[in-house]
């Protein structure tokens, strides 16, 4: 038997042992109005201090921050991002241009107009890119549609959102930086925190939101045990069984790496629903002699909703990974529906579906069976055709 030691001084011996404990928001501030949302504690904690505030200051521009900022009411929201377009993990600038009106709004667009919806269709050939960087695929593990469940109202009558493209939080700035600044704009008046961004801005806020991802919670592990191998992004790295440098211990959720060749429309990102696949084959790993792979690592999928839209992530949905080169075939309905599919050598290789498109099965089979959709590709996304029609 192996055993593990308790802070209390206990300890308890084990035969296998399963190292669940998640990820830890990326933060390097520590102030009582910085707030980084990663469990339902935070978001209560959240929804308190939010009662009383007028302005917010929201850092990230991942899958939390994209909910907070559609969800907050009755506040003014700056929002501060590294890239330029919003919501940078998931979408390119396409897409982050078609969330632009529910953004500013905070609400979805009725659609419940007569006029017929007009759609776009669009192909885009990538040869090169001019950076690609694998660290920036990092979500954050809350459970789906946590947002729509919170009431984040502020003590305003309406809302406003300003968006800062290009940028990174620097420090917690004092009052005295904030007074010496010769662009005075947003840090007028009497507030209880002042932020200064990367461009030399600084902004007066009642709260600040991080949201900028998590990173492994291993270093508690990797302190007491020389023997555990961690991953570059400091995860702990597991084989195809879950299973970590030392034997009968085991890893799922964001706290592991995935250390196995990954199956070509399969990648690792620190989601939640990943987590709750990871967690379950993991449990079946440590309880049989023998398992396969779970399918789930076949092909990546990730449901959730954006800015009130139903969002399915299929495969190698924003082209990492994919062979040059690769294009993309959109089809854009204005406040109904964005589509997206990757394409290299005529088979489909990852789909962004957003909206109630009705493709998400035949896009899990095209890149699944890896048909070769060629001789179809120009009626693809066709709306007055059925593609399921071509492949009954």
């Amino acid at each position: 038997l192996q055993c593990i030691g308790l802070r209390s001084g206990r300890t308890i011996e084990y035969d296998k042992l399963c190292i669940a404990t998640g990820g830890r928001p990326k933060s390097r501030w520590h102030h009582p109005l910085v707030i980084s949302i990663r469990d339902t504690e935070t978001v209560d904690r959240l929804r308190d201090k939010m009662k009383h505030a007028k302005r917010i200051v929201v850092v990230g521009n991942g899958g939390i921050a994209t909910e907070v900022v559609y969800e907050l009411k009755n506040i003014e929201i700056f929002w501060a991002i590294r890239h330029s377009s919003i919501s940078a993990t998931f979408f390119d600038e396409g897409a982050a241009d078609f969330f632009k009106p529910m953004l500013m709004d905070g609400h979805k667009p009725d659609t419940s107009s007569e006029h017929p919806a007009v759609s776009t269709r669009i192909r885009v050939t990538v040869e090169n890119e001019s950076h690609s960087s694998s660290a920036e695929m990092i979500g954050c593990a809350l459970g789906p549609h946590w947002a729509s469940h919170s009431d984040i109202t502020g003590n305003l009558k309406k809302r406003s959102v300003h968006v800062i493209y290009n940028v990174e939080m620097e420090a917690i700035a004092s009052e005295e930086e904030a007074n010496a600044v010769e662009e005075r704009t947003w840090c007028e008046g009497d507030w209880p925190l002042f932020v200064r961004l990367s461009n030399g801005q600084i902004i007066g806020t009642d709260l600040l939101i991080n949201a900028t991802g998590v990173e492994p919670n291993s270093q508690m592990w990797k302190e007491q045990c020389d023997e555990l191998i961690l991953a570059a992004d400091q995860g702990i790295l597991v084989d195809h069984h879950m299973m970590s440098s030392v034997p009968n211990v085991y890893a799922c959720g964001d706290v592991c790496t995935a250390g196995w060749k990954w199956a070509k429309h399969w990648m690792q990102m620190r989601l939640w629903t990943q987590a709750r696949q990871m967690g379950a084959y993991c449990g079946r790993a440590m309880a049989l002699p023998e398992v396969s792979l779970d399918f789930c690592f076949e092909l990546f999928t990730h449901v959730t909703t954006f800015f009130g839209f139903k969002v399915i992530f299929l495969g190698r949905f924003n082209g990492e990974g994919v062979e040059k080169p690769w294009h993309a075939l959109l089809r854009i309905t204005k406040d109904r529906e964005y589509i997206k599919l990757i394409v290299h050598d005529g088979r489909i290789q990852g789909a962004v579906l957003v909206g109630e498109t009705e493709l998400e099965d035949v896009a899990e089979n095209l890149i699944l069976n890896q048909i070769d959709v060629t001789d179809i590709e120009d009626g693809l996304l066709d709306p007055d055709i059925d593609i399921g029609d071509y492949f009954d």
